[in-house]
């Protein structure tokens, strides 16, 4: 009697080539995001071996991405070393956010945001990053610590997070200052003052299947 495949844990392999860097990795998680690679991922290998990312002569190129970036993502879907937990830097972690935003990985996602969350202490990088890859949560607390500060924004600051923004960052300190105003009315006001933006970010999100859960 001839022995089974395992339905898990008989994995087939894929091949990407990366700013002429070949990678070989169990294609696992890519037939996951059979929307953003090609459908020929999700057959077995053996049906198609003329196709892309089945030998080294003809893989699967990724224009529009880095072999750094591409390397750290890597760390997290296939992992070679054994961790209670992935000790990524917070650059690392913004490579496997990039990617996993922009290939619907959207477990890595969320765990890329969770990791972040807690390694960046930068209200306008967090602010920056916010608007980039779309995460509510980021910019509801950027947007309410910079019309806390007392501090001005800085003209590189005002830069980074947008003139517009910085506009609407002052009109709510403004209204803060005003006897009729109490702490608890920033993120209140935040809310109103940025409602289209969060409202439009808040629509991202649920395509990532993220906001519903926060």
């Amino acid at each position: 009697m001839s022995a089974i495949k395992h339905p898990d844990y008989f994995l087939d392999t894929i091949i990407f080539s990366v700013e002429g860097c070949l990678f070989k990795v169990p294609k696992y998680h890519f037939v996951r995001s059979a929307v953003i690679f090609p459908a020929s991922l999700d057959q077995p290998q053996e049906e198609v071996l003329n196709a892309e990312g089945y030998s080294e002569e003809s893989p699967i190129f990724l224009p529009g991405t880095t072999k750094v970036d591409f390397e750290n993502l890597m760390k997290i879907l296939y992992p070679l070393k054994i961790a209670r937990t992935q000790t990524l830097s917070f650059a690392e972690w913004v490579s496997v956010l990039d990617l996993s935003t922009k290939w619907y990985f959207v477990e890595f996602r969320r765990l890329a945001i969770a990791k972040i969350t807690t390694l960046c202490d930068d209200i306008v990088e967090k602010i920056r990053l916010g608007k980039k890859y779309r995460v509510s949560s980021w910019l509801l607390f950027g947007y309410e610590q910079l019309a806390r500060r007392t501090e001005k924004i800085t003209d590189d600051e005002a830069k980074i997070i947008g003139y517009l923004t910085t506009i609407f960052i002052y009109g709510v300190r403004e209204k803060a200052y005003g006897p009729e105003y109490s702490p608890l009315d920033y993120k209140e006001t935040i809310c109103r003052t940025f409602a289209q933006e969060l409202a439009d970010v808040k629509a991202d999100e649920l395509g990532y299947g993220t906001w519903e859960q926060q």
